[in-house]
């Protein structure tokens, strides 16, 4: 007898549920990946005046980055047959469109300090959700203590935060940037703590969303275990057509 598959999500809910969970997540991509095509298209056509060469060039990949990164779902299901869950792929082209879009795009980050360090809180938080899906990759369907869902999410969204630290560094050193906001209105250094305000922030706002995100999913992982699974990935599985009786007749009767 064929083992009966279990339900991507593993929850109770009802199949048009999760048509339309489908739906919202291809209305998402389109949404992002038109926005972001669209605004390559605009730096291209109309190329700012006071923008240097270095600056139009990373401004440029920077761009073709945000897109490229839109169709990795995309890519995942296509190509390696592997399926986001429908939290999961939300969280993901949300932050995109938060992140890329308002923050480097539109130098929210840099005109508006509060929302430098709104996006920081939220995407340590984004980053404890996804070490949840590492989780359910590793330990699949045992059981696993709320304390360690607590610890495992908040180590791997802060070590996430620091390589994306790290990367803005390197972008400032390579192309002449100043991400971590270290230079004034004049290009002129600053000094002393003042020069490590920008990444320091940013690291503490990334911890506090960490640990708010991590305890958070602790505390409903203990009540709710199915929870887990709203930040599944998961392999592709066909399900084979079952032999029609007519089909298995004929073959007894051939034998």
């Amino acid at each position: 007898m064929r083992k009966k598959r279990k339900k991507f999500l593993d929850t109770n809910r009802e199949k048009k549920h999760f048509v339309a969970f489908n739906i919202i997540s291809r209305l998402l991509f389109f949404a992002v990946c038109l926005t972001f095509f669209l605004n390559l298209l605009t730096i291209l056509i109309d190329k700012p005046a006071d923008m240097e060469t270095n600056e139009f060039v990373y401004a440029i990949l920077l761009r073709i980055f945000a897109i490229i990164l839109t169709f990795v779902p995309l890519g995942l299901k296509y190509i390696f047959k592997i399926k986001m869950s429908f939290c999961l792929s939300t969280c993901y082209f949300g932050y995109l469109f938060l992140s890329f879009f308002l923050g480097m795009f539109f130098d929210l980050y840099n005109k508006y300090f509060i929302v430098s360090l709104l996006m920081n809180g939220v995407s340590g938080a984004l980053l404890a959700f996804f070490a949840m899906t590492i989780l359910r990759s590793l330990f699949k369907d045992k059981q696993i203590s709320a304390k360690v869902i607590f610890l495992f999410s908040l180590l791997v969204a802060i070590a996430l935060s620091a390589c994306w630290e790290m990367f803005e560094y390197i972008c400032d050193v390579i192309f002449d940037m100043n991400y971590q906001n270290y230079l004034d209105s004049n290009n002129v250094p600053f000094v002393g703590n003042h020069a490590l305000l920008d990444t320091m922030t940013d690291i503490i706002a990334n911890f506090v969303g960490a640990i708010l995100a991590s305890l958070a999913s602790a505390l409903v992982y203990k009540k709710y275990p199915n929870y887990i699974n709203s930040f599944a990935i998961e392999k592709i599985v066909e399900e084979k057509q079952p032999i029609a009786e007519e089909e298995v007749e004929a073959e007894e009767t051939i034998e």
